[in-house]
């Protein structure tokens, strides 16, 4: 039973792909901080500061680095879907029936379907409405937001747990 009151709360999900087990990050940071020979502070998978490219930020003690996924066995695992937690390949969300009232996600290919939004230093998200409540949040945050149509086939074709867990 909820506490409090439900009508105001939205619900949200993720597309997620996959989580790797906390144990074989805190692991693979350890190992980075004696690649580097100091402590690693924070790791930014995907810092877009630099590129559009799978390049990570890690920072240390001493300075910082980037490194593109290539060069990190866990993110070059990470991205291929080698390493996520055994729940993930049969994740009973990964499908289009969405329980949330909102789900949010990298639009990925939208250069495919909207060209005239894949130029530029702009990384774009989807937003899928799937109740009542979550359109009348969609419509009330409208003026805070840059949004266009577009399609669910186009956004699932590359965001695949839209339509079944990780394989």
């Amino acid at each position: 039973e909820l506490s409090g009151n439900p009508e105001h709360l939205i619900t949200v999900d993720l597309i997620c792909h996959g989580v790797p087990s906390c144990a074989m990050l805190r692991d693979y940071l350890k190992l980075l901080g004696k690649r580097f020979r100091t402590k690693v502070k924070a790791v930014c998978f995907r810092d877009k500061s630099v590129s559009r490219d799978f390049t990570a930020r890690i920072e240390t003690d001493r300075k910082n680095f980037r490194l593109k996924s290539s060069l990190m066995s866990y993110y070059a695992l990470f991205l291929k879907g080698e390493i996520y937690r055994s729940s993930c390949y049969s994740c009973p969300y990964a499908c289009p029936d969405r329980v949330s009232d909102i789900t949010i996600g990298d639009y990925w290919g939208i250069g495919e379907h909207h060209p005239e939004l894949a130029s530029g230093e702009k990384h774009w998200s989807c937003v899928l409405v799937n109740s009542a409540k979550g359109q009348q949040w969609l419509e009330h945050c409208k003026g805070e937001l840059e949004l266009f149509p577009s399609e669910l086939t186009w956004i699932s074709s590359r965001n695949h747990q839209l339509n079944h867990p990780s394989l």
